[in-house]
């Protein structure tokens, strides 16, 4: 995948970028009878397609697969200011922290592989906010559990080791890999993931160029495969390929159809 990467600028220090418009400059009109999944890509097209656009053919890619990659993560939920959406990896939280302070994690976390909880440790995440032994509940049933889960780890943690577990924005990317996207530190990261959308397609742009030696060159051809387990990990690489080969279909019907 070639190992120049690291040489190659930062587009989310690029104060131009930052505030680019992101909308396409000439919208899709959707379609009513196009399936959900279509007219979610359609507005995250619209919403996006200049940016994203104008960065894919930077770095010679279509931008059908980057688009698709956005809509698989996001599940097509447009950025709320403040409200970026955000997944919380106790397990991420355990390595971080739990290990050495073993006693507090388990009286208010729980995930596979601890304490007889079955699965990996992205698996069967659960909280108590109390740290009385129970009811744990599940950690990722909306998006108010999962900032609630982020504000008990950050009490327990501090706020640097607590975000640094969540995968954060339209592209999901961990904020522990916030070196690779050009930030200082993880609550830098987080703090423009809040605020600015644009700061999440650069932050896309910055990952593919630098994780695993660089995973832009997957998405021309597409080998979804590859390009999964380095972006996500080896544990649903067929489900998430077929995925995302999927999204690719209803962008390439979409935008030769609008």
């Amino acid at each position: 995948m070639g190992s120049s990467a690291s040489a190659v600028p930062h587009y989310c220090q690029m104060s131009d970028l930052q505030t680019a418009p992101a909308a396409a400059t000439q919208p899709v009109t959707v379609n009513p009878s196009w399936s959900p999944s279509q007219r979610a890509l359609a507005a995250t097209y619209n919403r996006l397609g200049g940016l994203l656009g104008s960065l894919a053919r930077q770095v010679n890619v279509p931008i059908a697969p980057a688009l698709a990659v956005w809509y698989v993560e996001s599940g097509g939920a447009a950025f709320v200011p403040h409200q970026a959406i955000i997944h919380f990896e106790i397990g991420r939280l355990l390595t971080a922290w739990g290990n050495a302070n073993a006693a507090n994690f388990d009286a208010h976390f729980q995930c596979g592989g601890r304490n007889g909880i079955p699965g990996d440790s992205w698996k069967n995440h659960a909280f108590c906010a109390t740290g009385s032994g129970g009811p744990f509940v599940p950690a990722h049933r909306n998006q108010a559990t999962e900032y609630t889960v982020l504000q008990l780890a950050t009490q327990l943690a501090g706020q640097e080791v607590a975000v640094r577990c969540i995968r954060i924005g339209g592209c999901q990317i961990m904020i522990s890999n916030f070196p690779m996207l050009g930030y200082a530190s993880g609550l830098d990261m987080h703090k423009a993931f809040q605020l600015s959308e644009n700061a999440h397609v650069l932050g896309f742009f910055d990952f593919c160029a630098r994780q695993g030696g660089g995973l832009l060159p997957y998405l021309p051809q597409p080998d979804f495969s590859s390009f999964a387990l380095h972006y996500n990990g080896s544990g649903q690489v067929p489900a998430y390929a077929a995925r995302l080969q999927s999204a690719v279909s209803d962008v390439n019907d979409i935008l030769a159809n609008s």
